[in-house]
């Protein structure tokens, strides 16, 4: 799943802080696991591990945190990381990951089951968090268009979503300077969460959601995040996801959408 770092002040950035990652792993009847009918021989252990990597930066770790056999009756383990900033680049991908540790002894009807150390049995919670926004930052640029003109206009121009880029030469949010409206934006920071920029911003969003729908993306957009990197389709996915927008009907949509973009932005 994709994990959205929602910073709107722009206090914390990739380049100089560190990226602290927690979680808690529970599981019952860890017991199960083990033996003819579970996964690794009665006699082994499975490490519990946590494992990042930024594809950008070519960077990756795995640390040990834990293990647990077939002695144990339950696991409950609270699961850190800090990582460096000089080791992240545009989204990090976290997981906890389960490996065979020691196995000895492993009996004839155990074989089949997993048993060399370091193997990967099991996953928990695989994670990519979006760093630098890539996937959320909206082009905006101001023109001169007198003051009879609207307030703002959307340019959209794509013929393949999947591919095409959320960027400037395929999307853009054009805001009048000269509409009598224009004052009540933010002119010093025009991505800031004024109630006139998140109506101008839903609406938006919904154009472009509308567009994807009559060319057939939408259904696609909801449930796939694996799209190119900085693509329409996955800037819309990171929306749909980090506003929690129903894509059901219009209306469920426009009223989904405003009312969580103005609880978040």
């Amino acid at each position: 799943m994709n994990n959205i770092i929602l910073d709107q002040k722009n206090i914390w950035n990739v380049k100089d802080y560190n990226l602290k990652f927690k979680t808690n792993l529970t599981i019952d009847n860890p017991q199960v696991l083990f033996g003819k009918n579970g996964i690794v021989p009665h006699n082994a252990s499975i490490n519990i591990a946590l494992q990042w990597m930024s594809k950008p930066s070519q960077k990756r770790d795995t640390r040990k945190i834990g293990a647990f056999s077939i002695k144990d009756t339950f696991v409950n383990k609270t699961i850190s990381m800090d990582i460096k900033p000089d080791r992240l680049k545009e989204y990090v991908k976290i997981r906890v990951i389960f490996t065979v540790g020691d196995c000895e002894n492993i009996l004839p009807n155990e074989m089949h089951l997993a048993n060399k150390k370091g193997m990967i049995v099991g996953m928990f919670n695989e994670a990519k968090i979006m760093l630098e926004g890539k996937g959320s930052e909206f082009p905006i640029a101001t023109v001169s268009n007198g003051v009879t003109k609207p307030l703002w206009m959307l340019e959209y121009s794509s013929i393949n979503p999947e591919i095409d880029k959320f960027s400037a030469e395929n999307v853009c949010l054009l805001l009048n300077t000269d509409h009598p409206d224009y004052k009540y934006l933010d002119e010093e920071n025009l991505e800031s969460s004024t109630p006139l920029f998140k109506e101008i911003f839903s609406s938006a969003i919904l154009m472009i959601l509308l567009n994807l729908d009559k060319d057939g993306y939408l259904e696609k957009v909801k449930d796939n995040e694996d799209f190119e990197e900085g693509s329409i389709c996955a800037a819309m996915h990171y929306f749909i996801r980090t506003f929690n927008i129903k894509v059901d009907t219009i209306i469920s949509m426009m009223q989904s959408l405003k009312e969580n973009v103005y609880k978040e932005l």
